[in-house]
């Protein structure tokens, strides 16, 4: 969403728009900023530490002075825990994370399938620690890079 967006109040900030398409444009925006950060928040909600910061916005300025978001991302670790059980949190939040809000995007569908492989990875390994046989290497294995950093975007 990296069009440029110039919709106006009462006046029109274009005059080859009429005021009630600015009007009804700026309540798009209006409507758009606040999916993008409930969105966003959830990601950030869900994340708990894993979280590597807060969330960043990409905003545009309406015709009223104020910004709008039209998307954003949220960083968090999905693998890389110092212990085989550390490593299991982490993917597990950030799953969870990942599919936090009411409506996932295709990059937080992505991200999901990432954490759920460093979480079968993290369990193997634990699985190994135990002494129990692991998971049949039919499955073969293709884990994140350990300790990635996986951005949420909206």
């Amino acid at each position: 969403m990296d069009g440029v967006v110039g919709f106006g109040g009462a006046r029109s900030v274009y005059p080859e728009t009429k005021p009630e398409e600015d009007r009804e444009g700026l309540r798009k925006m209006r409507e758009t900023d606040r999916k993008v950060r409930a969105h966003e928040q959830a990601h950030l909600s869900a994340a708990g530490d894993s979280a590597k910061g807060g969330m960043r916005l990409v905003t545009k300025a309406g015709p009223d002075g104020q910004q709008y978001a039209v998307s954003g991302e949220v960083s968090i670790q999905v693998a890389g825990g110092r212990t085989p059980e550390e490593s299991l949190r982490k993917a597990q939040a950030a799953r969870r994370a990942a599919l936090a809000p009411a409506d996932p995007s295709p990059q937080d569908l992505k991200v999901a399938q990432q954490a759920g492989q460093a979480e079968w990875e993290a369990r193997k390994k634990l699985d190994g620690q135990r002494g129990a046989r692991g998971p049949s290497a039919a499955y073969g294995s293709q884990s994140p890079a350990s300790g990635s950093r996986v951005d949420l975007v909206a």
